[in-house]
């Protein structure tokens, strides 16, 4: 057909010339023609220079750089070794310094683990592999290194407390009249033993806050609730959980000393607080009547006692002389009675001879006035 016509020469000569947007590959290299020697510079290395396939999307400053492989130089320079035959960086080789370093750290273990120091107030416990060898006290001592040997350092002149309850809350305990009373306490204890502590139980903690619960439950059962409630028998309370306390964690040989029980709170239940507290005010009131007639009742037999002394005293000299006395006595009444009159009636033939008015008494003592 006449029609139609293949690619142009010219198109074929321009991919022959090494102008194919895709790059030279192996086989275009072969096939290229050599440079004619009279081309410039820049036209041979235009065509010397390969840099592998091209994005014919992307000009020719984005194309990547060629990758280059890595020499053994590179890989003994990046390690940081020395390559063999040639120069480079020498590390230290650690493997000789592994050995005296490890010891060094083993030897200053096994001598921080012998040496003990404890201040004033302190004791530890030597155990020999689990088994007890001795207590040391304040000051310098020595032991085998662990794990032959280990000291377990606890302050037993402290003084620990224990709360009751351990979180809060309510702790509902029964009174001998069928009351519920919310008790609070602390229990003030410490170290008295420390082996028969650490050995008498796994826990001893633990075991301590369950025996001072129990006494305290049944000291609580044994009083009324109102003592418990206004106050009353508290101390009688404390000193007796203090002393069972005592008594029972002796029998268990728990090494412990209870240096003292308090109760910080005895409220009633949450549900009955209203109505205990308008008890608690009519009690108030009560009281307050009781202190005032207590009061008076003083008030009124310290003056009886004093009318009974005069009277005492006045019925001795009646004895000693009673008609003079009864005379004495007579004129006593009469002046006080008539004193306080104005007037006083009394029978002919009888002179009485009455005091002065207070205001014509003070007339006549002031002197007469001149005209």
């Amino acid at each position: 057909m006449r029609g139609f016509r293949g690619p142009g020469r010219g198109s074929r000569l321009a991919m022959d010339a090494g102008k194919n947007p895709w790059g030279s590959g192996a086989s275009d290299s072969t096939s290229a023609p050599d440079p004619a020697p009279g081309d410039g510079a820049e036209q041979g290395d235009a065509q010397g220079k390969d840099d592998g396939p091209r994005n014919p999307w992307k000009g020719g400053e984005e194309q990547p750089p060629a990758r280059r492989s890595a020499s053994i130089d590179d890989i003994f320079r990046s390690r940081g070794g020395r390559r063999p035959g040639g120069s480079g960086p020498n590390r230290p080789d650690l493997g000789r310094m592994a050995l005296p370093l490890a010891a060094a750290l083993l030897f200053g273990g096994l001598a921080a683990s012998s040496v003990h120091v404890l201040s004033e107030g302190e004791q530890g416990l030597v155990t020999t592999l689990g088994r007890y060898e001795g207590t040391v006290g304040p000051g310098f001592s020595l032991t085998l290194p662990w794990p032959l040997q280990q000291v377990t350092v606890r302050k037993t002149a402290e003084i620990a407390q224990m709360s009751f309850p351990a979180k809060g809350g309510e702790t509902m305990l029964l009174t001998r009249d069928q009351f519920m009373v919310n008790l609070a306490w602390q229990l003030r204890w410490k170290v008295r033993d420390l082996r028969a502590f650490t050995f008498a139980a796994q826990d001893p903690e633990t075991v301590l806050r369950r025996l001072g619960e129990a006494q305290m439950r049944a000291a609580v059962a044994e009083m009324q609730f109102d003592a418990v409630w206004d106050g009353t028998g508290q101390g009688n309370l404390q000193d007796r959980v203090r002393q069972r306390l005592q008594a029972v964690l002796d029998a268990y040989g728990l090494g412990v000393a209870v240096e003292g029980v308090e109760v910080v709170r005895a409220d009633p239940p949450a549900r009955l607080a209203d109505a205990f507290r308008r008890v608690s005010d009519v009690r108030e009131e009560a009281r307050k009547d009781q202190n005032t007639a207590r009061k008076f009742a003083e008030q009124t037999l310290t003056k009886a006692e004093v009318e009974t002394a005069e009277f005492d005293k006045a019925y001795a000299e009646y004895k000693a002389a009673p008609g003079v006395t009864r005379r004495r006595m007579y004129y006593d009444t009469m002046e006080k009675v008539l004193g306080n009159n104005q007037k006083v009636v009394v029978g002919a033939g009888v002179n009485v001879t009455l005091p002065a008015p207070p205001a014509r008494a003070a007339a006549a003592s002031e002197p007469a006035k001149k005209p």
